[in-house]
């Protein structure tokens, strides 16, 4: 390996944000795992929610049924951002339209959503940060034995 300072400095940057994204990935993953089960969703409320002056969502309030309990939830649909507040309660219909599933934990039904999101994008990001860090740790040992 590569024995400057600063190299290993960098190395340990990268090995840094690669664990981390790793580890965001993992319970990106653990919560699309969990909702195994499936139910009709019931009493069904949109709103909108603004979470910036150009960022607008909707948000559905449900309830559904587990062996004669019932549950409530929410969902903010934050893939579906919407520049102000008349084009988010124009979808509303569009949305309201559909019969819902929800998504929910058979051991732990408090837990549930509308959507059930396989975190795809983290898993391509995840596999190139390794794929650099690996670059980059081959670059060390590459550089290393050219200099000896």
């Amino acid at each position: 390996m590569h024995n400057n300072k600063m190299w290993r400095w960098f190395l340990l940057m990268i090995a840094a944000a690669t664990i981390g994204y790793t580890a965001m990935t993992g319970y990106k993953y653990y919560q699309f795992s969990r909702l195994d089960a499936q139910a009709p969703a019931q009493n069904m409320k949109w709103h909108v929610a603004e979470h910036a002056s150009d960022d607008y969502t909707l948000v559905a309030d449900y309830t559904f049924n587990v062996n004669g309990v019932a549950y409530s939830g929410s969902t903010d649909f934050r893939n579906d951002v919407f520049l102000n507040e008349m084009a988010a309660d124009g979808s509303i219909a569009e949305k309201g339209k559909r019969p819902w599933r929800v998504y929910y934990d058979k051991n732990h039904p408090e837990y549930s959503a509308l959507e059930k999101d396989f975190p795809f994008k983290s898993y391509i990001y995840t596999i190139v940060l390794w794929g650099i860090l690996l670059y980059f740790i081959l670059l060390g040992f590459y550089i290393s034995k050219k200099m000896n």
